[in-house]
């Protein structure tokens, strides 16, 4: 994977602390307006025992005008590049220096996640003390609920069940929740697991990677767990996925382009990795069914709103 070596910069000397370092991994794809807010999430940390790699893949640079804090560490990708290239740019540049200890903590986040001072302190005290995956609560930044927490499969209905979905963060107990797998906005896994489970799979280029990845390391007998602690405000997209003049084409695109975290491909390849051959025949059966049902309903809804 490409990368240009002008837009490296050395990493931050370690500081001391009581906890182990943390290592935020990010990228950014033509999202200028988003880095400023991001980094000033950063700022705010009250753990300042941290170093963010940030690895620009856009098919512009970041902006000049964007003054970066010394723990940045920026790195050029490819445009080429999807979501699960441009991570694995970040954590191969970490795991390949000697700064990077086993102990250590490396954190995924997005460039477009709003965040509290205690966010990154609380995802390194559970992951070094747990010496497992942690993962944080998204919340909607609109009303203030729970989105995504813990994950659950349900092997009938060939699902993740969102257990504390639309509830209030309020629900929660300070502890900390099992999940079978976990979003990769906001997780903490740590450096000596990371070397044990390999990089981000990708055959996943866009789109569950991140769940195949805690899944991999569950597997391997490590706990993967969510802690209330790490709370990150999402603002959903609220654009339409469906065309008024074409919802059919629309649907077929939700269906199948690399950009719909429903799209067959993926979620084929997703089922096939991380289960054995009949029970992700089954799931594949089961959850291409019911996308494709619901995408043909909604069509034929938008379709008949329309013509009115």
């Amino acid at each position: 994977m490409p990368m240009t070596n002008d837009m490296q910069q050395p990493l931050p000397v370690r500081e001391g602390s009581s906890l182990p370092k943390a290592w935020v991994v990010t990228t950014v794809f033509n999202r200028n307006e988003s880095v400023a807010k991001y980094l000033a999430c950063l700022d705010r940390q009250s753990f300042r025992n941290f170093s963010l790699v940030l690895v620009d893949h856009g098919t512009q640079p970041l902006s000049l005008d964007i003054k970066f804090p010394e723990y940045v560490t920026l790195l050029r990708g490819s445009s080429e590049m999807w979501w699960t290239g441009a991570v694995n740019t970040g954590i191969r540049y970490l795991l390949e220096s000697e700064d990077v200890a086993d102990q250590d903590i490396i954190i995924l986040q997005n460039d477009d996640s709003i965040f509290g001072p205690e966010f990154v302190e609380s995802l390194v005290s559970a992951a070094s003390t747990e010496q497992a995956v942690i993962g944080s609560v998204a919340i909607n930044a609109t009303t203030g609920r729970i989105l995504h927490a813990s994950l659950k499969f349900n092997k009938m209905r060939a699902r993740y069940d969102y257990l504390h979905y639309g509830k209030p963060i309020s629900e929660l107990a300070d502890k900390l929740y099992e999940s079978d797998v976990l979003k990769g906005r906001g997780v903490a896994y740590p450096v000596r697991v990371v070397r044990r489970i390999g990089l981000l799979d990708e055959s996943l280029p866009h789109y569950k990677s991140d769940h195949e990845w805690a899944h991999r390391a569950k597997t391997m007998g490590y706990g993967v767990y969510v802690i209330p602690g790490a709370i990150s405000e999402t603002v959903l997209d609220t654009q339409k996925q469906v065309s008024s003049d074409a919802p059919f084409l629309s649907l077929w695109k939700v269906l199948v382009s690399r950009r719909s975290p429903k799209n067959i491909v993926d979620t084929v390849k997703f089922f096939f990795i991380c289960f054995r051959p009949i029970p992700a025949t089954y799931y594949c059966l089961v959850d291409i069914s019911r996308t494709s049902l619901v995408s043909l309903i909604a069509a034929i809804l938008y379709k008949l709103k329309f013509r009115r």
